[in-house]
């Protein structure tokens, strides 16, 4: 009797532990993951211009660039609105060397304070694109771009005329009469296009 007593007291508490256990592996399933985004870095922007009838593409990189007003966020997209990009227009490549001649005769003719402002303003997921607003020239104009979300990287990528948008058309008349040479195409034509295709690349750091 005493050993069938032992057995069933056993039993019981083989259960209650297991009860226990299963108990508290649920309730740990039940707590959610959430991970924590930041701005990791400056951003990489570069600017493609375009020269001869061809079309044919100039990409410049800022060297010196600067992110401000980010925020800390469960989501990616929630970290950039209000965000500011600034890019020091003194410090721009092309094939990573300097470029002074578009610093000097299109950013030196435009404008006093070497710099230009690009503040994100707000995200559409439906359609996949992003409001900026430019700071440029004395002028501000908000832009619809695209952006491009991965797990750790936000790629913005959208388009402006430096005549129709900025008012820079003696600057970029400025600009060509430097390159004119450099401008020349295949058939002995120069041109310098003041369509320029701008993308801004956003390094994230993600904890959980």
């Amino acid at each position: 009797m005493k050993l069938i007593s032992f057995f069933l007291i056993l039993f019981s508490l083989n259960v209650c532990t297991d009860k226990t256990a299963k108990k508290q592996d649920d309730n740990h399933l039940a707590k959610p993951i959430i991970c924590y985004f930041n701005n990791k870095g400056k951003p990489l922007v570069t600017w493609t211009f375009y020269k001869t009838t061809a079309k044919k593409p100039l990409v410049f990189r800022f060297d010196k660039t600067s992110i401000t007003e980010t925020k800390s966020a469960n989501d990616p997209l929630a970290v950039y609105p209000n965000a500011i990009v600034t890019l020091d227009t003194k410090r721009i490549l092309e094939d990573d060397k300097p470029n002074t001649i578009i610093s000097e005769y299109l950013f030196g003719k435009m404008m006093a304070s070497n710099t230009v402002s690009i503040q994100i303003t707000r995200f559409d997921v439906a359609t996949q694109e992003v409001f900026v607003k430019v700071n440029m020239n004395n002028t501000s104009k908000t832009l619809k771009a695209h952006f491009d979300k991965k797990e750790k990287q936000l790629i913005i990528t959208g388009v402006f005329d430096l005549k129709k948008d900025f008012n820079a058309g003696e600057a970029l008349y400025f600009y060509h009469t430097a390159e004119f040479d450099n401008h020349k195409g295949a058939d002995g034509k120069s041109k310098t296009w003041s369509e320029v295709r701008f993308q801004i690349k956003l390094q994230l750091d993600m904890k959980c």
